[in-house]
């Protein structure tokens, strides 16, 4: 009878919970990371409102005058959110007509879409951003990567009306008449930029795409898609001209909001239309880079900037025509998002499509 005998020492036997894996353990410290960055962002920018709070009530003299908003003439009070939300509506629209050479939307949704993002844009975790991209690659069934193009786009667009709006300002600012005309001619100088460009980038990315496996050329092609959305005439001609339209309302509801605040007492004399045109860009520019909620880096932002370039008027009279238009701009979405978000919700049903990859 043969006897077995252990060989060796066997190692011994444990219990419990496997030890962590590394990538596991550093994708969680990660995300815990960002998850961080965003509560603090959004708390920064909490603080950055309650200081503008601060000081826009911080002269006895203009305090007093704050309750006298409540007084302003109706048809003020209608315009102010009104020309919010039209600005809300019309940057949809710009989303719509970008990607429209290469896929056909309809406005409606694109807007709707866009007044939900306007509202979930108050919050940390670019929750607007996350909707945006769930609602079009669920519901429209656009890839991931195309959707990237096209934001891209979009952002090319934008990007080129703020500079011809910059150029404007600066050639014609105190000539209202001027201003305009300066303004419309760079905004058709900007975007017919942008063709050229398009099509130098587009040939750069073939080059490259035929130097890649047929896998990574095709994911290349609908990265860079927002390339032949920018070489259409069309397209470009149509987005600029909203994106105009969009510049010119953000310069009115400063005006507007400029006027209400004379009239209560809290600023001296109304924006000149330069300086409106500019506090409105500001504005917008600020809101779309604010990491973690729009309110507070926008308003702190655009005073602090505003206040400075503008000789005659001071932090807490600026810091009153923004604390306007930030209230009015909040009745606006208002009115846009939560009909848009009911509409979206009544659709939402064919969201069960499974989602394009």
């Amino acid at each position: 009878m043969i006897e077995l005998k252990p060989s060796g020492s066997l190692p011994p036997v444990t219990s419990g919970a496997p030890p962590a894996c590394p990538v596991t353990a550093r994708s969680a410290a990660q995300t815990a990371v960002r998850v961080g960055a965003q509560v603090g962002g959004f708390l920064l920018s909490l603080g950055a409102l309650y200081w503008c709070f601060r000081t826009a009530t911080s002269d006895p003299g203009l305090r007093e005058n704050w309750p006298k908003l409540l007084q302003l003439p109706w048809w003020l009070m209608v315009a102010l959110p009104l020309v919010s939300a039209l600005t809300v509506v019309l940057s949809g629209l710009v989303f719509a007509t970008v990607i429209s050479p290469v896929r056909k939307l309809s406005a409606l949704d694109v807007v709707s879409v866009n007044g939900v993002c306007t509202l979930l844009g108050y919050f940390p975790f670019k929750l607007s951003l996350l909707f945006r991209v769930f609602w079009h690659n669920r519901k429209d069934r656009i890839d991931l990567l195309t959707i990237g193009g096209w934001f891209g786009a979009v952002a090319a667009v934008i990007l080129a009306s703020l500079a011809a709006a910059v150029v404007a300002a600066l050639l014609a600012a105190h000539r209202p008449l001027l201003f305009v005309l300066v303004g419309v001619i760079a905004l058709v100088v900007f975007g017919g930029m942008l063709l050229p460009a398009a099509g130098l980038a587009r040939a750069v990315s073939e080059w490259l795409r035929a130097k890649l496996s047929p896998a990574l050329g095709d994911k290349l092609f609908k990265l860079t898609t927002g390339l032949d959305m920018l070489r259409d005439r069309r397209m470009l001609l149509a987005a600029m001209g909203l994106r105009g339209l969009d510049l010119a309302a953000q310069a009115v509801r400063f005006t507007l909001a400029s006027q209400a605040a004379a009239m209560a007492g809290l600023l001296d004399v109304p924006l000149e239309p330069a300086e409106a045109a500019i506090a409105g860009s500001l504005y917008f520019l600020l809101q779309v880079l604010a990491p973690a909620g729009v309110a507070g880096v926008r308003e702190a932002g655009t005073v602090a900037i505003l206040s400075t370039i503008s000789g005659g008027l001071r932090a807490e009279q600026v810091t009153a025509v923004v604390l306007v238009v930030s209230a009015s701009e909040l009745v606006g979405n208002v009115l846009v998002g939560v009909p848009a978000g009911l509409r979206l919700w009544w659709r939402a049903g064919k969201l069960a499509a499974p989602a394009a990859h």
